[in-house]
């Protein structure tokens, strides 16, 4: 199954944050905020028979203006790149609805907060993007495009999660906690049917 790490794309340009003069020139990279970019790119080469590469996801974030937020706006740019490439697409707030569409096939890229509460969150310390590719009853099988070594190795994170790389196991309750419905939490991809 296809994996892609955005820490592996620190050369790799993408400009974003459009709307607020841009970043700095060492911060216009995957690396730094392309988790959307690659979590997409995953669920499209999952689900579909293409071959769809981070630049052909990058383009497609440029051409609907995607990027004109820090990082990427899914919502904005999702639609598109479902439609062209043949998978049905929704968003929603609702876990149960994610649920339904793995056990249907489906794949769902999920939107985790960062800081709250002093804290920062289990994934990340802002918003992050993450791809939940299967749910056994209890866990999510999720592929995290921000993993990196020792992520989950603090006494706050102890426990949250199974990790078996690329692979990351957390239960329904973690994932719900983790949760950024300021729009929508979950961007849910199937196969369109026939």
């Amino acid at each position: 199954m296809l994996f892609i790490n955005q820490n592996d794309y620190p050369d790799m340009h993408y400009e974003h944050n459009i709307d607020n003069g841009g970043v700095a020139p060492e911060k216009q990279n995957i690396k730094t905020a392309g988790c959307g970019i690659c979590s997409l790119t995953m669920v499209v080469n999952h689900l579909t028979k293409k071959h769809f590469t981070l630049s052909d996801c990058i383009e497609a974030v440029y051409k609907t203006g995607g990027n004109r937020v820090h990082g990427s706006r899914m919502r904005v740019y999702a639609p598109y790149v479902a439609e062209n490439l043949g998978l049905d697409y929704t968003m929603t707030t609702s876990i149960d609805e994610a649920i339904e569409c793995i056990r249907d096939g489906g794949e769902v890229i999920a939107l985790v907060k960062g800081n709250r509460d002093g804290k920062d969150g289990l994934f990340t310390a802002i918003g992050h993007y993450i791809v939940l590719i299967a749910y056994d009853g209890e866990e999510f099988c999720i592929l995290d495009p921000g993993l990196k070594e020792g992520k989950f190795d603090s006494a706050e994170k102890d426990g949250t999660v199974r990790l078996s790389h690329p692979f990351v196991y957390c239960k329904k309750e973690i994932i719900k906690e983790e949760e950024d419905n300021t729009v929508a939490a979950y961007y849910l991809f199937s196969r369109k049917k026939l």
